[in-house]
C-alpha cells in the first residue's frame, strides 16, 4: 500500500486514488495468492484517512491549487475580455469610418446633383431667352417684309446715322457710293450739308 500511494500524487489520491489503488492492489494480491490456488476477484479500499499533519498539508496544497486555478481562470477571463473589447473597438472604428465615408460620398453626390440642376436651369433659361429674342427678330423681319418697307426703313436709319455724324467737329464727311445710291434722296443729303454749313458759321 505504501509503495502504491508513494508513487501517486496528492491530486491522484484525492481524485481517482481509490480506484487506482484498488486496481493495483488487486493485481499484486492476485499474483501473491495465485501460488496458493486462491483467486482474488475484487479489492476495495473503503476510505483514505491520512494523518493530521499530512491532511493539513494536503488541504493547504488543495487550497493553493484552487487559488492557482482561480487566478488562471481570472487572467484568462480578463485576457479574453480585453480581446473582445479591442475587437469591439476595432469594429466600431471601422463602422464609423465606413459611415463617415458613405456620408461624404452622399454629400458630394448631393452637391454635384444640385450644381447640375442649377446649371441645367441656367442653360434652359438662357436658351429660352435666346429663343424669345430670335422669335422677336424673326417677327420684326417678317413684319417688315410683309409691309414692303424694309428698304425705306433702312434708308431712314442711314439718314439718321448721317445726321448724328454731321453733328461732330469733323470738317469733312465722306460717304461711300453705295450709301449715296441707297439713300436715293438728294433732298436728304442737302439737309445734311445745310446742317454742316450752319455749324461751321457758328464756329
Amino acid at each position: 500500500m505504501r509503495n502504491i500511494v508513494g508513487n501517486m500524487t496528492l491530486d491522484e489520491i484525492l481524485s481517482t486514488g481509490r480506484e487506482e489503488i484498488n486496481k493495483k492492489l488487486l493485481a499484486i494480491i492476485d499474483e501473491v495468492t495465485d501460488a496458493y490456488g486462491i483467486k482474488v476477484f475484487s479489492v476495495e479500499v473503503k476510505g483514505i484517512v491520512p494523518p493530521r499533519d499530512i491532511l493539513a498539508s494536503m488541504e493547504k496544497q488543495l487550497k493553493a491549487e484552487r487559488d492557482k486555478r482561480a487566478m488562471i481562470l481570472q487572467s484568462e477571463g480578463e485576457k479574453q475580455a480585453a480581446i473582445y473589447k479591442a475587437e469591439g473597438l476595432k469594429e466600431s472604428a471601422i463602422l464609423n469610418a465606413e459611415a463617415e465615408k458613405e456620408a461624404n460620398i452622399r454629400r458630394a453626390e448631393g452637391l454635384r446633383e444640385s450644381q447640375l440642376l442649377e446649371a441645367e436651369g441656367k442653360a434652359k433659361a438662357i436658351a429660352q431667352i435666346a429663343k424669345a429674342e430670335a422669335d422677336a427678330i424673326r417677327n420684326v423681319n417678317a413684319s417688315i417684309i410683309e409691309s414692303g418697307t424694309n428698304e425705306t426703313v433702312i434708308a431712314l436709319k442711314q439718314v439718321e446715322a448721317l445726321k448724328e455724324m454731321a453733328k461732330g467737329p469733323a470738317n469733312k464727311l465722306i460717304l461711300p457710293n453705295e450709301t449715296l445710291s441707297s439713300l436715293g434722296n438728294i433732298a436728304a443729303i442737302g439737309d445734311i450739308i445745310k446742317i454742316k454749313i450752319c455749324k461751321r458759321k457758328k464756329l
